[in-house]
């Protein structure tokens, strides 16, 4: 056999891989997100973004939803767009700031868990989290406190709290509970570096293709998103017997920070519109590594056909056209 028939094999080898891991993925793993329509959906994070985005999706379908965010005021205008929009009542808000939920969680989260004590959720998307460009040694120290206290804790203490509720109906009565964990703000994700017919419950846990790669400036929250995808594949590890567990890892999606506040990202051809991302992720929903939508799933599969090491070295190589083209901070 030549070297370029192995080569050959070894390329239908890898494309009969994909293709079969696309079946499994779309098909073996599919979730129905009206099967967690028993109960409410928690959204953090859900003033603005790609939070916001899932929020009217889900509004528009009947869903009932507690939207949880910092800005009371922004807030609530939400919770009324929504009500006018889709004409579902159903609809409730909680304000909350994660930025310093870590220096008193046992509090914080007992709090928190005492207003969503009323309802029965049935699926839980944690979108809250923040991003700062920066070199290490350059950050002020209160942002580095922020993105590990708010891409982190909410995330883990959240399910940590819930998690238990969802065993409890499980073992009662059968139903599955779907955990959405997010690590940090959807919308804040830019920088590009798996049915039944038993009720469930939802866990998504939002992790971000950054995570297969890091780039200048990007260390801190890199670190955070590789936690978040560890962390929500562990648990559904864990809990697969009782909890859908989706990890969410999106690439560019055009959000306030990518478009209007002139970063330059919404130009680039694998950027999703915000809307049109939620729909479609909301669409193929299914256990395991989610990418949100097709166009990220080509990023992704961009970013892996290399490995890392050659990868990391064109991500160095082209970091002073990133910075001319003002992606990334010099």
């Amino acid at each position: 056999m030549s070297l370029w028939d192995i080569i050959v094999w070894l390329g239908i080898l890898r494309a009969s891989y994909l293709f079969l891991q696309w079946v499994y993925f779309n098909y073996v793993c599919s979730l129905n997100i009206n099967n967690y329509k028993y109960g409410w959906v928690v959204i953090t994070g859900a003033s603005d973004g790609i939070g916001k985005a899932i929020a009217t999706d889900l509004a528009k379908k009947g869903f009932k939803l507690v939207l949880i965010s910092r800005n009371k005021e922004k807030l609530e205008k939400v919770v009324n767009e929504l009500i006018s929009l889709t004409g579902n009542n159903d609809i409730k808000c909680i304000t909350a700031d994660f930025t310093y939920s870590h220096r008193n969680p046992e509090e914080f989260y007992s709090n928190l868990m005492t207003q969503l004590a009323p309802y029965e959720i049935s699926a839980l998307f944690n979108i809250v989290g923040v991003l700062y460009f920066d070199y290490l040694a350059e950050q002020d120290l209160n942002v580095i406190e922020e993105m590990l206290g708010v891409n982190i804790y909410p995330q883990t203490l959240l399910s940590y709290h819930i998690l238990p509720k969802f065993l409890e109906r499980f073992n009662e009565t059968k139903k599955r509970s779907l955990l959405v964990n997010t690590s940090s703000t959807i919308d804040l994700m830019t920088m590009p570096t798996t049915s039944e017919t038993k009720k469930r419950s939802l866990l998504v846990n939002t992790s971000s293709t950054i995570d297969l790669m890091t780039m200048p400036t990007t260390s801190v929250y890199t670190a955070t998103k590789r936690y978040a995808d560890f962390l929500s594949e562990g648990i559904r590890l864990e809990y697969s017997h009782a909890v859908d567990v989706v990890t969410l890892k999106p690439g560019v999606v055009d959000t306030k920070l990518t478009g209007s506040t002139g970063n330059g990202f919404s130009f680039l051809p694998l950027t999703a519109e915000v809307n049109s991302f939620a729909r479609y992720f909301i669409s193929h929903l299914h256990k395991g590594i989610n990418y949100g939508h097709w166009k990220h799933s080509i990023l992704a599969f961009l970013l892996t056909m290399l490995p890392h090491q050659i990868m990391t070295a064109l991500i160095k190589a082209s970091h002073p056209i990133l910075v001319w083209l003002k992606l990334v901070k010099h």
